[in-house]
């Protein structure tokens, strides 16, 4: 499928030399072989500040350029980035310490729930999951009754 064409705008004209530093990560990624391409934009106060792309659609040898219109299926990130948000948003709150095993975070963390912030919590992770939707109430609350067991009996 041939790609779309992409006109920089005008507002992003500036934006390799203005986001050079990040450019210069995903290029550093690339090489290393972290992924073989990205393609990245930067919307900033209703405009777009950046259009920029790195490397190739794969590792292979003549592999076409990934370019400022590749289009990325990120369905495969979802659980990834919501996971990593929710992890950042919980240190910062310091809910979750990064110098903890995380069995000890999660336990302290469910243990100081109360009923209200649990139910509050399970319709933000559901509305963020789908797959949640295929549990009930009381299988949800029995996961954390039995994760408040198996840790109260390890300590």
């Amino acid at each position: 499928m041939p790609l779309p064409p992409v006109a920089i705008p005008d507002t992003a004209q500036q934006g390799p030399r203005r986001f050079h530093a990040a450019r210069e990560i995903l290029a550093r990624a690339v090489a290393d072989e972290a992924f073989p391409g990205a393609a990245c934009g930067v919307w900033l106060n209703g405009s777009v500040v950046a259009l920029d792309s790195v490397g190739a659609f794969t590792y292979d040898a003549g592999a076409p350029a990934v370019t400022p219109a590749t289009v990325y299926d990120l369905a495969s990130l979802t659980k990834v980035i919501a996971t990593t948000s929710m992890a950042m948003l919980l240190h910062q709150d310091g809910a979750l310490l990064l110098d903890l095993p995380l069995e000890d975070s999660v336990f302290n963390l469910l243990s100081q729930m109360t009923q209200q912030t649990y139910e509050e919590r399970l319709a933000k992770l559901r509305a963020a999951d789908r797959s949640l939707f295929e549990w009930t109430d009381a299988e949800c609350v029995d996961l954390v009754r039995r994760l408040g067991t198996v840790r109260r009996a390890e300590r």
